[in-house]
């Protein structure tokens, strides 16, 4: 099991912490596999912005490269552990 950290933006983050969004498309060469862990880090203009979502971590429950998601990226789907 691996810890990634995922770049987001301050609006996604904040759908993603109240868990009105579970999913997110990267780029398949991440290396996201499932029952990994995420991490994930708002960035604003090329800066670490603070946010709530910092204390949080998710496991991943699904990675998917298949049709109709466009080639070269994944759709990772996770849940929250703490």
């Amino acid at each position: 099991m691996t810890t990634h950290m995922i770049k987001i933006t301050e609006s996604e983050a904040d759908i993603v912490a109240k868990g009105r969004k579970m999913f997110v498309f990267r780029n398949s060469n991440c290396g996201v596999k499932e029952n990994d862990t995420l991490q994930f880090r708002v960035i604003f203009k090329g800066k670490q912005r603070p946010h709530k979502i910092e204390t949080q971590r998710f496991l991943v429950t699904h990675v998917s490269s298949d049709a109709p998601i466009e080639k070269g990226f994944s759709a990772i789907a996770f849940r929250r552990t703490v």
